[in-house]
């Protein structure tokens, strides 16, 4: 027998984005809020200045910012689940936290 647990969550559970530095002697991260996300954010890494957005000469900040709007615009747009104008609910499933191996 298998047993499987499904996580879901609404858009109005997301609430920050979390960065974490690749950098091993570093560690850092920095969470960003959906709601006043600032562009120029993710250039450097906050604690050891090692270049993050920059990916073969161009930078991926952008289409973070444009996800973020769009992410913006449908919560403005179908409203809390419990005034949700649509006729559907609309949940992201998550994936499992994944398991320390002992």
């Amino acid at each position: 027998m298998t047993s499987q647990t499904k996580h879901y969550i609404e858009l109005s559970d997301i609430l920050t984005l979390r960065f974490d530095c690749k950098n091993p002697k570093c560690g850092a991260s920095l969470t960003a809020s959906v709601r006043d996300f600032r562009q120029n954010a993710l250039n450097y890494c906050p604690l050891c200045k090692e270049g993050w957005a920059l990916i073969n000469g161009t930078t991926c900040e952008a289409a973070i910012g444009d996800f973020i709007d769009a992410f913006r615009k449908l919560e403005r747009m179908l409203g809390s689940s419990r005034d949700f104008p649509a006729g559907f609910n609309l949940r992201i499933e998550i994936k499992e936290p994944e398991r320390e191996q002992k």
